[in-house]
């Protein structure tokens, strides 16, 4: 199932939004230059994106961003990131949102808007395709983390 899953993450990956970034095989986590951070583990970075934990290791309170339901770039992150299919995610959030505990990453349409987004906040953080982490410090961001793509 796990593979299957894999293989239509990677079939779909040339038709999501902005294809050309989907053909990296490393996954890149980014937070604004201001947070005060330089690393975060997978295990943080997994507590932040599904809500378990609300401030960053540095203080500032984390604002996390994502890529739309449904984007393959989405999809194939939380894949690397956790091991679930994006499935399982979504009902996690789901049951979440029903309760009122938390609420998802917001989601923004293009790596340029996470880009922009992630640099103007200072508890901000996403992740980028690793073909877009040259150049990161002069766009306000700093890499925290760099995952293999699954």
């Amino acid at each position: 199932m796990l593979v299957r899953l894999t293989l239509l993450c990677l079939l779909l990956l040339p038709f999501g939004p902005s294809a050309d970034v989907g053909q990296s095989s490393y996954w890149v986590v980014v937070v604004n230059q201001q947070s005060g951070l330089t690393q975060l583990s997978q295990k943080q970075v997994m507590s932040l994106f599904l809500g378990r934990a609300q401030f960053l290791p540095s203080g500032p309170r984390a604002k996390t961003f994502d890529y739309p339901i449904g984007s393959a770039m989405r999809a194939n992150f939380y894949l690397s990131l956790t091991g679930k299919n994006i499935a399982d995610i979504d009902a996690y959030w789901a049951r979440l949102r029903y309760s009122g505990r938390a609420s998802p990453p917001e989601a923004l349409d293009s790596v340029e808007q996470i880009i922009e987004t992630v640099s103007k906040e200072k508890g901000a953080l996403s992740y980028l395709p690793a073909n877009y982490a040259k150049g990161l410090a002069d766009k306000g961001l700093v890499a925290v983390l760099t995952m293999r793509s699954l």
